[in-house]
């Protein structure tokens, strides 16, 4: 940014071209350069005579000397300095003396050495419109290395992050409460970002979001814990087309907020948010859709224009419940439960809504539209009228049907609702929800059975039925369950024989 001044008026400028609207005349101008900058020409005369005139300004980054000195090598020893800015690559030297002498621009710089056989550690040195000085000291021997680690806790799983010292990026990934990210690096002073976005990998520092700090190693590993706090931005949803003091309603991530106020602002997070916007009946949302999914990633603003026109009811209706059971569905984020027989959104504009019908422990559900069978989560959409889907709720309670009088290993059956079933043990079971089932027990040749009471009644729990063969014709039966499940005591007599 630069300004520049012209006919006694000051004008800042940004980028771009300034442009002044002055009758013919002679005016002197000058140019205010920006810091760490000289312009040429600086100042001067402009004439105008009938038509439009230009000047062109060149801006030239001045550079001031900086010295590095070093020391620990041999007389006469190679030695390369590369130094950088915060995240580009600069310029690299070499020298065999032992002061290195160089020009940089105003700021802050980065720096690392290397000579063969030797290091020395990094650091950074910052120019400020005069002469800097570094000094470097080498050691013999490769450069021990230190573990930079980066730990983090508050960033959600499966959500990718990153780190980048000095040029060179890592990435995780966390899968559990917390992750980390380990860099080995030589003592010195170092540049680091912290970075994440929506997708990667991605370049680190320059993704959707980074920050920027510096850590010094000196002789020792050195942890960095980092703590991610989520942000948030301005959200705001503007309506027109309402009376004054009628009221609307918008549901964000599941929350009714209803006002009558002509905007309502929220402060969401990064990330995916469902919303829901009802007006008066009678009221049509335009503008936006009435549901959807905003996706924020920077401050928004949603305008939201209501219209006269039809609006729509949602109907969810069920069967099979106990008197009283409470029920619920959740429509766009809205969870709404009742132990009425029908819940019912209104009013809706027209649009896709997405819909979920939450479960009940033990209990099976069937979703109808009409004839067509729909999932218990998905999207329902709304077009010109409005729409009913039919739940039927099923606890599967086991009704048992226990035999006695038979011989062991005899095959029976039950029938019950049209499914037969089979056994050569003592019970047959079925699963069904709450009512009253008739039923019939297989006939077994040379055997009857117990008349058969009334249908077996399930209500909110099992339920259970004895079922009696006896042997026709007074013959005796051979060995039944009972007798071999009897105990036998032998005679004492017996047990003396030899």
């Amino acid at each position: 940014m630069g300004n520049s001044t012209a006919r006694g008026g000051t004008y800042p400028c940004v980028g771009g071209t300034p442009e002044f609207d002055q009758p013919n005349g002679t005016y002197p101008y000058s140019v205010k350069p920006i810091p760490g900058y000289t312009v040429t020409p600086s100042s001067g005369n402009v004439t105008v005579a009938g038509t439009n005139v230009s000047i062109n300004l060149t801006f030239t980054r001045v550079l001031y000397p900086v010295s590095a000195l070093e020391s620990g090598l041999p007389l006469g020893s190679t030695w390369y300095l590369n130094i950088s800015p915060t995240w580009n690559y600069g310029p690299s030297y070499t020298s065999t003396g032992s002061v290195l002498s160089f020009h940089a621009a105003n700021g802050t710089w980065w720096y690392n050495s290397s000579a063969p056989g030797y290091h020395a550690a990094g650091g950074s040195f910052t120019v400020n419109a005069s002469l800097a000085t570094l000094n470097i000291t080498f050691l013999p021997g490769a450069a021990p290395l230190y573990a930079l680690n980066f730990t983090e806790t508050g960033w959600p799983n499966e959500s990718i992050w990153g780190a980048a010292v000095y040029n060179t990026s890592q990435f995780a990934v966390p899968t559990g409460n917390a992750s980390f990210i380990t860099f080995y690096l030589p003592d010195g002073t170092y540049p680091y970002s912290l970075c994440w976005g929506s997708t990667g990998p991605f370049l680190c520092p320059t993704s959707l979001h980074w920050e920027t700090w510096s850590v010094v190693i000196q002789g020792a590993s050195v942890t960095v814990p980092t703590r991610w706090i989520t942000p948030t931005y301005s959200t705001t949803f503007r309506e027109t087309g309402l009376r004054s003091g009628e009221s609307w309603l918008v549901v964000l991530d599941g929350t009714p907020h209803r006002t009558n106020r002509s905007s309502i602002t929220f402060q969401l997070s990064y990330g995916n948010h469902t919303y829901l916007i009802e007006g008066p009946a009678g009221r049509t949302v335009t503008g936006v859709p009435p549901a959807g999914v905003l996706s924020i990633t920077a401050a928004t603003n949603e305008s939201v224009v209501f219209r006269t026109g039809r609006t729509y009811s949602m109907a969810f209706a069920r069967t099979g419940l106990l008197r009283n059971e409470t029920w619920c569905v959740t429509l766009q984020g809205l969870k709404d439960c009742t132990a009425n027989t029908t819940l019912r959104f209104s009013p809706l504009s027209a649009g896709t809504y997405t819909y979920t019908v939450r479960p009940m422990t033990g209990q099976t559900i069937a979703a109808k539209l009409g004839n067509m069978t729909l999932p218990l989560s998905g999207n329902l959409t709304i077009a010109n009228r409005g729409l009913t889907v039919a739940l039927k709720y099923a606890y599967p309670y086991l009704i048992t049907f226990t035999e006695t009088g038979l011989p062991v290993g005899s095959n029976w059956s039950v029938t019950l609702r049209g499914s037969t079933r089979y056994t050569t043990t003592g019970t047959i079971t079925f699963s069904e929800p709450n009512g009253t089932y008739g039923y019939n027990v297989g006939a077994i040749a040379k055997f009857t059975r117990s008349a058969m009471p009334d249908p077996v009644r399930v209500h909110g729990g099992p339920a259970s039925v004895s079922v009696a063969f006896r042997a026709r014709g007074g013959q005796p039966s051979p060995w039944t369950r009972e007798m071999m499940l009897a105990r036998f005591v032998p005679s004492p007599g017996l047990a003396s024989l030899p």
